[in-house]
């Protein structure tokens, strides 16, 4: 009896330690401090996406030059024939998403973060909190799921970002009457990219951009070989479902 007792004493000792290991949830700024440090190593970047919404399909050839913050690409239909390209400077006129993917800066991060309603907690504001229960009361985060993966969550409901737990990587973002999510993210060199990508506005399906082709620190002088600058009007004489599947794509992620 004694040793059962010690058995199930230990059993219950067990659960709670491995409860209280699942809850931690570290500070809103570390996880968007180590998510940024992850983005540290690359110099330049290739992908090629193949992007599909409920009807229609294009693809982009992007690249990413990490000394000049820029991102340039172009599209082609399902012909190979090119319809349409663009450059976005990171910083300038960025999406949230192409932040939580390429910038290696927190502080640009977390204010765009706070812009978007989303309560990262600052330096500045535990600073000034007056004792460690109100810095902790400062934090509005949680843990959640997600397709069997577990997030932590910053912020509530609308909008909202998850981080994918002990990978720092993004894994939900809910802002701006969009959600979009960051399926299947891989290392390539140790830059982590989410191979799947999608976006929903309420229950509806916007599209998805699924990586065929990652590659890190490719030459770039394909890059410099599209003649292209800043974000262009999507040419009108373009089907209806593919010019939407560019506006979106160029907006919420890149």
């Amino acid at each position: 009896m004694k040793t059962s007792m010690k058995i199930l004493a230990a059993s219950l000792v067990s659960i709670a330690l491995a409860g209280a290991a699942y809850a931690y949830i570290p500070p809103s700024n570390f996880q968007i401090a180590m998510l940024a440090k992850k983005h540290k190593g690359l110099k330049s970047l290739r992908v090629k996406t193949r992007i599909t919404g409920p009807s229609g399909q294009v693809r982009e050839i992007g690249y990413y030059d990490a000394a000049t913050r820029t991102w340039k690409a172009r599209f082609v239909d399902q012909n190979d024939r090119e319809i349409y390209a663009f450059e976005r400077k990171l910083g300038v006129t960025d999406s949230l998403a192409s932040l939580l993917l390429f910038e290696t800066n927190p502080g640009n991060i977390m204010t765009a973060l706070k812009n978007a309603g989303i309560p990262v907690v600052l330096e500045t504001d535990l600073a000034a909190a007056p004792d460690e229960p109100a810095k902790r009361a400062l934090e509005k985060t949680s843990i959640g799921r997600l397709d069997h993966k577990v997030g932590w969550i910053i912020g509530e409901g609308n909008p909202s970002l998850w981080i994918l737990k002990d990978d720092f990587v993004p894994l939900k973002l809910i802002a701006g009457g969009a959600e979009i999510r960051f399926e299947e993210t891989k290392f390539s060199r140790d830059f982590p990219y989410a191979r799947s990508i999608s976006i929903y506005r309420g229950n509806d399906f916007v599209l998805k951009g699924e990586a065929m082709e990652v590659m890190t620190n490719p030459d770039l002088a394909d890059m410099r070989a599209i003649q292209v600058s800043g974000i262009p009007a999507i040419p009108s004489s373009l089907p209806s479902d593919e010019r939407g599947l560019i506006e979106q794509w160029v907006q919420w992620i890149r």
